[in-house]
């Protein structure tokens, strides 16, 4: 689990503020017809090439509209994948366990150049970036960090499994549960359609309090079974 550094504190407080405001505001209909639509089409702002190219070049002024567009698009991309299980995964993990978090970093970056919105590798890469004293490389970790985790935010409420948090990938659960300061105690999943709803049972961090989150977990089968790479 991640360790709470100052930054990833400031990022749970927002996140659990969205989410109190997400619950008592309502939730963003995802349109996944739409999002394919136009992240397909070279002549739309939402074009998926050249959402990515404001997302990591200005992240900061990245619109708030095209948010659910750039991080559920993803299904869409040639690159999609189900499954992550490359080489880089494995090196950057490795060294991550180990708090070899400079050498980790190279790895991490390599993994977002093919997905720059996975919320997994953001999350650890803001911990290296903590840890190794880069400031600016942190603050631009979570300026995109924020941007994803409210997305996921606002596509549901978490407090049922009609209402789930949608994902585009099963590492996105862990992370934003740590983001939320929440660690999983148990968990089931139903299939449901081409998505697959995952009940937990959950436990905040610090009070130790127990409740139930559910997310649903996304898939475009056809494309993403082209693509899976197994670590050698």
């Amino acid at each position: 689990m991640l360790k709470q550094s100052y930054t990833m504190t400031r990022i749970y407080y927002l996140a659990t503020l969205f989410l109190f405001a997400n619950i008592s505001f309502g939730q963003t209909k995802i349109d996944f017809k739409e999002i394919e639509k136009l992240t397909k089409d070279s002549t739309s702002e939402y074009f998926y090439s050249t959402l990515i190219s404001e997302f990591n070049n200005h992240p900061k002024f990245f619109e708030s509209a095209k948010a659910k567009f750039i991080y559920y698009g993803r299904l869409y991309t040639n690159s999609y994948k189900m499954f992550q299980f490359t080489a880089d995964d494995k090196q950057f993990n490795n060294f991550l366990s180990k708090g070899k978090y400079k050498k980790a970093i190279p790895f991490g970056e390599k993994i977002l150049q093919e997905i720059p919105t996975n919320i997994e590798i953001i999350s650890k890469l803001l911990l290296c970036y903590n840890k190794s004293d880069m400031k600016e490389q942190a603050d631009t970790a979570l300026v995109k960090l924020t941007i994803l985790l409210n997305t996921v935010l606002e596509s549901g409420t978490g407090q049922n499994p009609n209402e789930a948090f949608k994902v585009v990938a099963i590492g996105d659960e862990y992370s934003i549960m740590a983001l939320l300061g929440l660690t999983g105690i148990t968990k089931q999943s139903l299939m449901k359609g081409g998505s697959t709803i995952d009940s937990w049972k959950v436990k905040e961090i610090k009070s130790g309090k127990k409740s139930e989150l559910h997310f649903e977990w996304v898939v475009n089968v056809e494309q993403g079974t082209k693509n899976i790479k197994w670590p050698d």
